[in-house]
């Protein structure tokens, strides 16, 4: 495998699409429908990448990205916002939190894969520094 990410997101369809895109590309892919419950998942997956969903119910990825990060997330994980919102509008949350990146949900997905094999390098460069220093 080339890496594991991790889709947080509540709609059904886009998680389909993602995964099965990801998982044609090589990545290994788990997901999960609720922040609530994905914190478990997380810790026994250890993504390189988070692909977090905005828009959801309840807890919504904004909220969760208020929670004490080192808590809510794995420390070598690439958080990247993955949103229908406007690509300005995921640029300023994106600054404003502190994440890795972002994709909107209605941008090209050649430029996406790019992206994401970027950020699943780093994710890996992350991990194995973590694993070094501990």
């Amino acid at each position: 495998m080339s890496g594991r990410i991790f889709i947080i997101d509540d709609d059904a369809e886009a998680v389909i699409g993602m995964k099965a895109l990801l998982e044609c590309e090589g990545y290994e892919v788990a997901t999960s429908a609720s922040p609530l419950t994905a914190a478990f998942e997380l810790r026994r997956f250890d993504p390189d990448v988070i692909l977090l969903d905005l828009n959801m119910p309840g807890l919504g990825g904004e909220r969760l990205l208020s929670l004490d990060r080192k808590r809510a997330f794995p420390s070598g994980s690439q958080i990247v916002l993955y949103s229908g919102r406007e690509r300005d509008e995921l640029a300023a949350i994106a600054e404003q939190t502190g994440v890795d990146g972002f994709h909107s949900k209605g941008d090209d997905l050649d430029a996406f894969l790019l992206r994401i094999r970027r950020w699943v390098r780093c994710g890996r460069a992350r991990h194995d520094y973590l694993k070094r220093s501990a």
